[in-house]
């Protein structure tokens, strides 16, 4: 029979003496019930750290209205040691539990029980033939430490009440929901992305095309050319003095060279009117 626990400093109600089964998968609803009928119909489906699977049944415990808020202590201490191991501990008033854990950390068939240290025993040379026990004694203040340290607590549910079966369509129900809006979420992340690619597939085309389009412009094609060079040379000659002073020449002049080099120079007599005429 199951009974009601409180640990100290520890917040919440725990039972102990729970019937434990082995399962395969987590059962459904109509075959929780139906387990119920025989086993006790306040239980508990939880998967252990090494992902087996185990339920726990138990009639409804006395001095508890409905199975909320109740844990089951059994699955919150299996962890505590490594498997195969074996424990008792004294709850105080002549109460005592023993708790028999293996094979996936799983608490095995009649190895959550609770009574007088004689029934303890009992259970105990029940178990000690599978042999490869660690065996481990405590008390109530070693169970409130393991409690409190634990994280994952399964609670107690009335598997025949429609409590359960809501519970069970509501999970269901958020998983299909998540389940709908992860799918719808991840289509998304991949519409963007794909968007994002032709985004950056077309700015490389338009890149590559202005790029194709630029004339290169040759270093020496911006050089002068040679004809522009040469009417460059013939403008600059035509303006220069010399030029001007060969313009009025006149033959009579080619037959005195002396006079001639002189009317070609600046300070000579022959260039000084050409001077006056400058200055005016």
């Amino acid at each position: 029979m199951a009974e009601l626990l409180s640990l100290p400093g520890v917040k919440g109600t725990y039972a102990i003496g729970l019937g434990w089964r082995h399962e395969d998968a987590i059962p459904k609803a109509k075959a929780l019930k139906a387990m119920a009928e025989e086993k006790g119909r306040w239980g508990v489906v939880y998967k252990t750290s090494a992902d087996a699977i185990q339920a726990g049944f138990c009639d409804p415990i006395e001095g508890a209205k409905s199975p909320r808020g109740i844990k089951a202590l059994a699955a919150v201490v299996a962890d505590a040691h490594p498997q195969p191991w074996l424990g008792t501990y004294d709850l105080g008033n002549g109460l005592h539990w023993l708790l028999a854990v293996r094979d996936g950390n799983e608490v095995i068939p009649d190895g959550d029980v609770v009574g007088t240290l004689e029934a303890i025993h009992q259970a105990r040379e029940k178990h000690l033939p599978l042999g490869d026990w660690k065996e481990v004694a405590g008390t109530l203040s070693d169970l409130a430490d393991i409690a409190r340290a634990t994280r994952k607590q399964p609670a107690l549910r009335d598997l025949n009440g429609q409590s359960w079966v809501l519970w069970g369509g509501v999970a269901a129900g958020t998983a299909a929901i998540l389940a709908a809006g992860g799918a719808w979420y991840w289509h998304q992340l991949q519409v963007e992305a794909e968007r994002q690619a032709q985004l950056a597939a077309a700015r490389a085309r338009e890149a590559a095309m202005r790029q194709r389009q630029q004339v290169v412009v040759l270093p020496w094609t911006l050089l002068p050319a040679p004809s522009a060079v040469l009417s460059a040379c013939d403008v600059r000659g035509t303006s220069s003095p010399l030029h001007a002073q060969a313009l009025h020449w006149r033959p009579g002049l080619a037959r005195s060279a002396p006079m001639a080099r002189q009317s070609l120079w600046p300070g000579s007599a022959t260039a000084a009117p050409h001077r006056r005429c400058r200055g005016q």
